[in-house]
């Protein structure tokens, strides 16, 4: 019936013949079996290469109970795969290689491939390219145990730097919170009757500052730097290693005078005459002018503080967090913010 239809093609769709169409059955002889597979796990089929046909592409898949006659060359096909199969169980032979060129020469880095699996990267000797470098199961490597070991012993320095360096690390950001702020809130406002109060809360704030335990204050000893709006401060009786950037506002006025009246004092200790605060409680007020109000808080104390935007300082590092005391010169500034901050929590309950 295939010679009938492949002798030309225009008879597709004609019936076939009913007699069966002699046909040299050399085309289609069984030279050789290439592969094999079992499909779904029950059929299985060869990769036949057929006599006369050369091409890779003339070789195909056929089940294996359509092969008639073969048996001699499926019996060989299937010895051959059993002694293939011997030959990967056994232990191979040593080869002659010249082993330096595969030696280990350092370990650079460790993966644990699906939480099981654990894999170097091995740098080899006499192949220094980044390229040459290879990721190879630890069960592989035979005869490294020290340059494992001294490997992980490293590892685990490393972590233990990295554990003490995080536990530092949190041990200053504890501090830190626990640091007196000192904010210089004395500022001009346009009623003149009200400055009196704003530089008497300024001066309170100071003596508390003054008077407060020293358990709780940190003293500046000295500012080391200065970028921007902020000063590398140090702080006396702690390391440099405690050394933290603060705005201009958490500074006490007479030493940041003192530093900015001549930046080479930079390093220097700071002054310590805290009678300066009251010679220079009300010269540079106008750097401290509230200009806007941002955001309101309540404190774990139940205290209302609020976000102010000083006037002339446009950084947003440079807003600080003022308790209500320290700008209630600015009646109208937070009755408007308390009007618009009403405003909007109705329109959020509305919109809910």
């Amino acid at each position: 019936i295939l010679q009938f239809y492949e002798e030309d093609l225009k008879r597709l769709g004609m019936p076939a013949p009913s007699e069966p169409v002699e046909d040299d059955e050399e085309d289609f002889e069984v030279e050789n079996i290439l592969e094999k597979r079992i499909i779904k796990g029950k059929k299985i089929e060869y990769l036949i290469k057929w006599k006369n046909y050369d091409g890779p592409e003339d070789n195909t898949w056929e089940p294996a109970d359509t092969l008639e006659g073969v048996g001699d060359i499926i019996k060989r096909f299937e010895k051959g795969l059993d002694i293939g199969k011997e030959k990967e169980k056994a232990p191979s032979e040593p080869v002659e290689d010249d082993e330096e060129d595969f030696e280990v020469e350092n370990i650079l880095e460790k993966r644990i491939i699906k939480g099981k699996k654990i894999e170097y990267l091995i740098k080899w000797k006499n192949y220094d390219g980044p390229d040459d470098n290879t990721w190879e199961l630890a069960d592989t490597l035979v005869g490294i145990d020290d340059i494992i070991q001294r490997f992980e012993n490293k590892l685990e320095i490393e972590k233990e730097k990295e554990e003490a360096k995080l536990k530092k690390t949190n041990e200053n950001k504890d501090k830190k919170h626990k640091k007196v702020r000192i904010v210089e809130s004395a500022v001009k406002h346009k009623d003149e009757g009200k400055n009196d109060k704003i530089k008497e809360n300024a001066e309170n704030k100071k003596e508390k500052f003054n008077s407060k335990n020293t358990e709780d204050v940190y003293t500046v000893e000295a500012l080391m730097e200065k970028r921007g709006l902020k000063y590398l401060v140090k702080w006396e009786n702690y390391s440099e290693k405690e050394n933290s950037w603060e705005p201009k506002s958490s500074i006490p006025e007479f030493i940041l005078k003192y530093y900015e009246e001549d930046l080479s004092r930079l390093g220097e200790p700071a002054p310590s005459d805290n009678e300066q605060i009251e010679e220079n409680a009300g010269s540079e007020e106008d750097d401290f002018e509230v200009e806007n109000i941002i955001k309101k808080r309540n404190t774990k104390k139940g205290k209302v503080e609020y976000l102010i935007k000083w006037k002339n300082f446009d950084n947003l590092e440079d807003n600080t967090w003022e308790p209500a005391g320290n700008i209630d010169g600015y009646t109208k500034l937070i009755d408007d913010f308390e009007k618009k901050l009403a405003a909007d929590e109705k329109i959020i309950e509305q919109d809910k």
